[in-house]
C-alpha cells in the first residue's frame, strides 16, 4: 500500500531519493498521507512562486 501511495505521489510531483524512500516505507500509513500530502503542498506553493 505504502509503495502505491509514493508512486502515485511521484507520478505527479517529484521523485525521492532512495534513502528517503526507505524512510517512507517504515512509516504508518496514516503517516505516510500525511507526509506526502504536505510534500505536495510544498511542491504547488513553489510551482506557484516560481
Amino acid at each position: 500500500m505504502n509503495e502505491q501511495l509514493i508512486q502515485q505521489f511521484e507520478r505527479s510531483y517529484y521523485k525521492y531519493s532512495d534513502a528517503v524512500r526507505e524512510r517512507l516505507l517504515e512509516l504508518d500509513t496514516s503517516v505516510l498521507i500525511g507526509k506526502l500530502a504536505r510534500d505536495s503542498k510544498m511542491s504547488q506553493m513553489e510551482m506557484i512562486v516560481f
